[in-house]
């Protein structure tokens, strides 16, 4: 047999006219399209040549990855990696390759997918996983093609360390700093209740309630977070105090009264220096007195 080369479409390469009993020759198609060669063979048998039979032979193209060749998560998620090729059409099969850090959750397997949920035990570092790609199109399987996963760790849940008591009076303060084990930088953002109160730390606070902060890492990972009730008391208001029988007997009694304080509880007792009878209940908002001798002035104070 010889043969040489009829009409050849696309970008095909390799092929050659020759002579023998089979045509093993490499051809290439660099296109994402096929292309095809036309061999023209010519059989010879005693000295005489045979017609001419054409061999067409398609060169179909070897798939190439088109996914993106990164990818990052947070320890815990589920990737999410879409596999595209060019030409498109391709089947996918991955294998593991090279995995770095405390990471878990890998797998081989296939699909149009990789949605596997990774996990780093590692609270500080993060870790790696290479999925090795390879596309498979009209029977012709490409090269392997890599996509690095990258697995943030998760922070743990923040801290909060006050400059102070936790309870004082109204005008006082206490700064509440927050700080996440083993992290620098990323964002700490506070709120009391309903209300946001932005991402200042350490936090001013000057009002009663729950103050909740949650931490975010510069890998966008957020934590946990963490709760600190801070109690602002108002200052005590002055009661109103009376007496049923202002002017007593030696040994007589009498019945206090006074009101509430509007903040503050009040409680009874002598003005010194006299100290010559006994208050039945000093916290009582009507206690009752007995007087032995002398003058006495008896108070109640505001207090809390």
């Amino acid at each position: 047999f010889a043969w040489t080369i009829g009409t050849v479409t696309g970008n095909v390469t390799g092929q050659a006219a020759g002579g023998g009993s089979s045509i093993a020759q490499t051809l290439s198609d660099p296109d994402a399209t096929p292309g095809t060669v036309l061999y023209l063979v010519t059989p010879t048998l005693n000295g005489c040549a045979g017609s001419a039979t054409t061999i067409t032979v398609t060169v179909n193209p070897n798939p190439v990855l088109s996914s993106p060749n990164t990818a990052a998560i947070c320890s815990g998620a589920t990737t999410s990696i879409t596999l595209a090729s060019s030409p498109s059409g391709a089947t996918f099969t991955w294998t593991i390759g090279t995995v770095t850090g405390s990471i878990s959750g890998q797998s081989s397997g296939n699909g149009s997918s990789i949605s596997q949920t990774l996990t780093d035990s590692d609270n500080q570092n993060a870790g790696t996983v290479q999925y090795l790609v390879v596309s498979t199109l009209n029977g012709c399987s490409g090269s392997a093609n890599t996509i690095t996963v990258t697995v943030n760790p998760t922070p743990p849940s923040p801290i909060i360390m006050a400059s102070g008591p936790l309870e004082f009076c109204n005008g006082g303060s206490v700064n509440l700093t927050a700080s996440s084990t083993g992290y620098t930088g990323g964002t700490y953002n506070w709120t009391n209740g309903s209300a946001s109160l932005g991402t200042t730390n350490p936090l001013v606070v000057t009002a009663s309630g729950t103050y909740t902060v949650t931490y975010t890492a510069i890998t966008t990972c957020g934590s946990g977070s963490a709760s600190q009730a801070v109690t602002v008391d108002n200052a005590p208001t002055t009661a109103v105090a009376s007496a049923t029988t202002p002017a007593l007997c030696n040994a007589s009694s009498t019945t206090l009264s006074a009101s509430v304080p509007s903040s503050g509880t009040g409680l009874w007792s002598f003005v010194p220096a006299y100290n010559n009878g006994t208050i039945s209940d000093p916290t009582s908002t009507s206690p009752s007195v007995t007087l032995n001798s002398g003058v006495d002035t008896i108070k109640v104070l505001p207090i809390h």
